[in-house]
């Protein structure tokens, strides 16, 4: 129904489907403008970030938007909502989204290829790179970096390699783990919307796991946010295992992250 309505003030509605009964997909491109992105214009209206809300906003050629866009994000993933003031009003539109974003790692896009040369000079590279700000890269959980697949990996199809089917069915399980956890909690659905009062009560770490935690946080140089992003992760993958405690190897897989 928080989706319906955000797409019911923007009449984008169809005809034949008057509710929204899938979880959105966004994917605008990186032209696209502040007011695109964020909501805006006259009269005000929403933007990407709200018609993604319930879904997944996705951001490809991330570096390629422009820095104010980037930066501008960091409130509604912060606040899963944005306020778009005027002289005379402001209005806030629901922004509950998951994001994710692509990126070369260059604007050639073959740095670090072993069977590639970057063309990019280093000037080139540390401008491109420095679009990622580290305040927006905090706030997201999982970073995971891809080399370029082999043509014989392409053309083969793995015998090991999960099904579909069955990834879904253990994201199921742990969404349902989730939900009877939080059930008491109206504000919280899934791990990733808790504060730090409930990460003490649900992830709590035993004697180990807190020291293996401190030791990596020093060594690492952790922010407030980091620690606590990495704890929830961990939290997650036990729930993928059906794992009621969290284990130093839950821990150790969500710092690779």
């Amino acid at each position: 129904m928080e989706t319906t309505k955000i797409y019911s003030i923007a009449g984008k509605l169809r005809n034949d489907l008057p509710f929204i009964v899938n979880r959105p997909f966004r994917a605008p491109h990186h032209s696209t403008s502040l007011p695109g992105l964020l909501g805006g214009g006259t009269p005000i209206g929403p933007g990407e970030i709200s018609y993604a809300h319930h879904g997944v906003l996705f951001l490809d050629e991330f570096p390629e938007f422009d820095r104010e866009i980037i930066e501008a994000l960091r409130q509604p993933l912060e606040g899963n909502n944005i306020v778009i003031s005027r002289a005379n009003n402001s209005i806030a539109f629901p922004a509950s989204f998951t994001l994710i974003i692509a990126s070369n790692p260059c604007p050639c896009g073959s740095l670090g290829n072993p069977k590639k040369e970057c063309k990019c000079s280093p000037h080139q590279q540390k401008r491109y790179n420095e679009k990622l700000s580290g305040p927006v890269m905090d706030r997201i959980d999982l970073h995971i970096g891809c080399l370029p697949v082999e043509m014989e990996k392409m053309s083969s199809k793995s015998k090991n390699a999960e099904k579909s089917l069955d990834i879904k069915k253990r994201v199921q399980a742990a969404y349902e783990i989730q939900s009877k956890r939080y059930a008491n909690i109206p504000s919280v659905h899934t791990n990733t919307d808790i504060g730090i009062v409930e990460i003490e009560t649900f992830c709590h770490l035993d004697t180990e796991e807190t020291l293996f935690m401190k030791r990596a946080g020093n060594r690492l140089g952790f922010s407030a946010r980091t620690y606590h992003k990495i704890i929830k992760v961990a939290r997650t993958i036990a729930d993928l295992e059906k794992s009621k405690n969290i284990t130093q190897m839950h821990l150790s897989e969500a710092l690779q992250y």
